[in-house]
C-alpha cells in the first residue's frame, strides 16, 4: 500500500502469543482510516472499523469518491515498543493515529500528510521533505530539518541493516536515507529507474547485509552499503508488496512467488491455487498474511489469504474478516491486548 509496513519478525509459531510489548499480531490499514487486526496468525481478522463503513470508494461512472486522495487515506503504518502508528491522507492534508491494541485509536497529529512511517531504534519517524520524529511512543512528535527532496515520497521504512536505516524512496530516482533517527540524511545516486512505481508495490526491506529497492516494474535495486546500487529484473511487473522472511526476499505476481536471498538471484515458483492474486502483504511469527490484488476488487470482492510457505495459500472463509474498504499495509509485531486480541 502508500506508505510502508514494518512486517518482520522471527519464530515458528503461527497461532500468535505473547512477546515483546503483548500480543503478537498483524494490523491492517486502509483508506476511509480503515483499520483491521488478527492475533491467530492471519486465519481471522477482527475490529474492523473506519471513519465510515457506509461510504464505497470509486463508484462508477465518475470514480467517486477518489479514496487515494483524501484526509483518510491510508498511507503506511509501523509497531514499535507495543505500539500501533499509522499515517492517513495525501492531498488533503490528514494525520496520524496511535493505539496501543489496534482497536482503539488517538490522533496526535492533524492537518498534514506523510508518505509514510516507520519505526527504528526505539523512534518512529514519519516522512516529508521535513520528516518529523517520536521518542515516546507517537505521543509527541518534534519536527527535524528539511532533507531537500523536492519530489514526492512513495515509500518508506526502516531496515535492520548496519545498526539500522530509515529509507526514504521518492519520484525521479531519489533516494534518502539516514543512520541517525532522521537527524541527517544521504542522497545516493541510484540506477535509472531505481524504485519505480513502487507506490503500493514492492517496497523496502533488507536481509543478509543486503538493502533491496523494488519496484512495481519488477526491477530489484540491491546494495551492501547503501551507496552502491546494482539493478536486476526479477519479472515483468510485481503485484505485492515486498517481505522479508527472515531467510528470503520474497514478493508475487501472475500465480507465482519470487525469492531472492541476495536480491540479485531470484527464484520463481508457482502458487497454489494458481489464479491466486497477492497484493498487500506481511510477514510474522512463521505466517504470510496478503489481501486480494487488483483493481475494484474490495468490498464483495476483498479477499484475505494466508500461508505457511508464501507457496500454498488459503483463502479465508468470509466470515472471517470483513470485506470493506481498500486495503494499503499490513504491519506485524506486538501490542498490548483487548477484548478482540486476548491474551492467550
Amino acid at each position: 500500500g502508500g506508505g510502508a509496513a514494518s512486517s518482520g519478525g522471527g519464530g515458528t509459531s503461527s497461532s500468535g502469543g505473547t512477546g515483546p510489548g503483548g500480543v503478537a499480531m498483524f494490523v491492517g490499514q486502509g483508506h476511509v482510516a480503515r483499520t483491521t487486526v488478527s492475533c491467530d496468525g492471519g486465519v481471522s481478522w477482527v475490529a474492523n472499523r473506519s471513519d465510515n463503513d457506509d461510504l464505497t470508494c470509486w463508484v462508477p461512472p465518475n470514480n467517486q469518491p477518489d479514496c487515494d486522495h483524501d484526509a483518510a487515506a491510508g498511507r503506511g503504518l509501523a509497531m514499535g515498543n507495543g505500539w500501533i502508528v499509522a499515517t492517513f491522507g495525501w492531498g488533503p492534508p490528514g494525520g496520524v493515529r496511535r493505539s496501543h491494541d489496534g482497536v482503539t485509536w488517538e490522533t496526535v497529529i492533524t492537518g498534514t500528510t506523510f508518505g509514510g512511517v516507520a519505526y527504528g531504534n526505539g523512534a518512529f519517524l514519519v516522512a516529508a521533505n521535513t520528516p518529523r520524529r517520536s521518542l515516546d511512543d507517537g505521543a509527541s512528535w518534534t519536527e527535524l530539518p528539511a532533507i531537500g527532496l523536492g519530489v514526492n515520497i512513495r515509500r518508506f521504512a526502516f531496515v535492520n541493516h548496519a545498526g539500522g536505516k530509515f529509507i526514504i524512496v521518492g519520484d525521479n530516482d531519489t533516494v534518502a536515507i539516514s543512520n541517525d533517527a532522521g537527524d541527517s540524511w544521504s542522497l545516493p545516486t541510484v540506477p535509472a529507474g531505481c524504485g519505480a512505481d513502487v507506490q503500493t508495490r514492492g517496497g523496502i526491506a533488507a536481509g543478509n547485509g543486503v538493502i533491496v529497492l523494488l519496484g512495481g516494474d519488477g526491477v530489484a535495486c540491491s546494495s551492501s552499503d547503501g551507496n552502491t546500487w546494482s539493478t536486476t529484473v526479477v519479472t515483468a511487473n510485481i503485484r505485492s508488496h515486498l517481505v522479508w522472511d527472515g531467510r528470503h526476499f520474497v514478493a508475487w505476481s501472475n500465480g507465482k512467488r519470487f525469492s531472492s536471498s541476495d536480491g540479485q538471484t531470484w527464484n520463481e515458483t508457482p502458487l497454489t491455487p494458481a489464479n491466486i492474486d497477492i497484493g498487500v502483504a506481511a510477514y510474522g511469527d512463521g505466517s504470510y498474511v496478503a489481501v486480494r490484488g487488483g483493481w475494484q476488487n474490495w468490498y464483495d470482492e476483498q479477499a484475505f489469504y494466508r500461508s505457511d510457505d508464501g507457496i500454498s495459500w488459503q483463502p479465508l472463509p468470509t466470515g472471517n474478516y470483513v470485506g470493506s474498504h481498500p486495503m494499503r499495509a499490513i504491519a506485524f509485531g506486538y501490542a498490548s491486548p483487548s477484548a478482540a486480541c486476548p491474551a492467550p
